[in-house]
């Protein structure tokens, strides 16, 4: 859990550093953290390591214009499982990334809903039956955010999500997006 959580701390970081590169300009740099749960689209994958998984995530948003953002997030998820018809255990790693554009709606003085859609790109690597599988795969990501302002620049956001990246190995089809939904904090400069 500390590789990870330096892993979340890098990925960061490196978001603020490339938020500083264009200037912080009140008010248009958003970033914070939340937590999760992930619900794969794969029969195989949740029969081994459970119908939900939770995903610690990053995330930063640009603000393009008053109701158009540039966004950007990183997720990860680590999980062992037991592969049931032959009592065998399995391990699987994965990081969940997604850049995209969204746009904005106020629903009132604290309220504010982001619908965005982007691509994801999301690696993986899978141990089990003293074999290793791993790669990576581009696909959609579509989300909603829900934003409640809390203070003049912190806010709670409670964000649905969904994704669709599937990888083609040897002998079968994995699907390695899915259903998402999260809750966190984040914080406008």
């Amino acid at each position: 859990m500390k590789r990870i959580m330096s892993k979340m701390t890098i990925t960061w970081a490196m978001l603020l550093i490339c938020a500083a590169a264009y200037g912080f300009d009140g008010g248009k740099v958003e970033v914070g953290a939340s937590g999760g749960l992930f619900m794969s689209s794969d029969a195989t994958f949740k029969e081994i390591y459970g119908k939900s998984l939770f995903v610690p995530e990053l995330w930063f948003s640009y603000n393009v214009s008053e109701k158009v953002c540039l966004w950007a997030e990183a997720g990860f998820l680590s999980k062992e499982g037991t592969i049931e018809e032959i009592d065998e255990k399995a391990k699987v790693k994965s990081w969940q990334t997604g850049l995209g554009l969204g746009y904005r709606i106020d629903l009132g003085e604290k309220i504010r809903l982001t619908l965005g859609a982007g691509a994801a790109w999301y690696w993986f690597k899978e141990e089990a039956m003293a074999l290793s599988n791993s790669g990576g795969s581009l696909g959609l990501k579509l989300k909603a955010c829900l934003d409640y302002a809390v203070g003049k620049r912190l806010f709670l956001r409670l964000a649905p999500g969904f994704s669709a990246v599937k990888k083609d190995a040897e002998d079968m089809d994995l699907k390695l997006g899915g259903l998402q939904l999260t809750a966190g904090l984040g914080y406008i400069f």
